[in-house]
């Protein structure tokens, strides 16, 4: 009898705690039982969520009950938290809204400014997917101003400030505003250190390809996204939609036809794949269309006009 690949992940995921359990059950008293139990989870979702992201939804959400029951607001509202990024790769916005304003009532109710200026986060994002340039920018301000009150508190590190930083350089590059992006990602490169948590420095890295490029270093740019490709098709495949996407860009500046157009078709390619940065996808197919038109190929700009309304 075969199984759906859907079951034999969670069958293969509930197998996995189960095990844990059982190796933890006569190491730790109960509490410390179930957060490392917790950890565990959030690790393996983030793996799974990869690989099969409606897998991944319907764990969070037993789990998130789970924690709910157990009186654990922290952590119901930690696994809310991992919804979004899979809503938002299927651009389902309104569930991506619905969860984070929950979860931004629970945090409130447990009094966690740490959470809050997590949901705070979230919301920047998610608005600015909107391209509701004000609403973005208020919400990531205010996650800002928490964390440093928490860093003046001595309850984070100047560190921890870094993900703030970069969303806001990444929000603003979205907005086309290349300045204020630099002095944002100017203060991550600043405050970086190796701590728990922290945001991986090729991030970073890809934001400042993007200054090279605006700056005319376009070679320079397109030497440090080639460094970056082999970390982010490790790590993070979806993402490399955004990576093809600008070595288009940088190849478009450098005026070579050929291989701009084979690095927008590799992004579509990786967002078709992984059905992930759909959103995205429509602005590659105007990045296409305009590349086929510049060099007189119309019926080919026009499939991909087509393309940008269908998405």
């Amino acid at each position: 009898m075969k199984f759906p690949m859907r079951n034999m992940l969670l069958f293969g995921f509930v197998f996995l705690l189960c095990t844990a359990m059982s190796q933890l059950s006569a190491q730790q008293n109960p509490e410390k039982q179930h957060d490392s139990l917790a950890k565990i989870f959030f690790k393996e979702t983030k793996k799974l969520r990869r690989d099969n992201p409606d897998s991944a939804l319907v764990l969070l959400q037993r789990k998130h009950e789970e924690f709910l029951k157990k009186g654990d607001t922290v952590n119901a509202v930690k696994a809310l938290l991992e919804m979004p990024y899979i809503y938002g790769q299927h651009v389902d916005y309104n569930k991506s809204y619905d969860t984070l304003w929950f979860a931004l009532f629970l945090a409130d109710k447990a009094n966690n400014d740490e959470l809050k200026a997590s949901v705070y986060n979230w919301l920047g994002r998610l608005y600015s997917f909107f391209k509701r340039k004000d609403e973005a920018l208020k919400y990531l301000q205010t996650s800002l101003e928490i964390n440093r009150k928490l860093v003046e508190k001595g309850q984070l590190q100047k560190a921890d400030l870094v993900r703030n930083y970069y969303l806001l350089s990444a929000t603003h590059r979205v907005l086309n505003q290349p300045e204020m992006a630099k002095i944002y990602l100017d203060s991550c490169f600043l405050n970086y250190a190796p701590t728990n948590g922290q945001l991986p420095m090729a991030y970073l890295h890809f934001e400042k390809a993007f200054q090279l490029s605006v700056n005319n270093k376009n070679k320079e740019a397109l030497q440090l996204l080639e460094k970056l490709e082999p970390w982010f098709i490790e790590q993070r495949p979806s993402y490399l939609v955004l990576v093809y996407s600008d070595m288009g860009d940088v190849y478009a500046n450098l005026s070579n036809y050929k291989q701009s157009k084979t690095y927008y078709k590799k992004a579509l390619e990786i967002s078709k794949k992984y059905n992930s940065h759909v959103d995205f996808s429509s602005l590659v197919h105007e990045k296409l269309a305009n590349l086929f038109e510049a060099h007189g190929e119309f019926e080919k700009a026009f499939r991909n006009q087509k393309k940008i309304k269908r998405n």
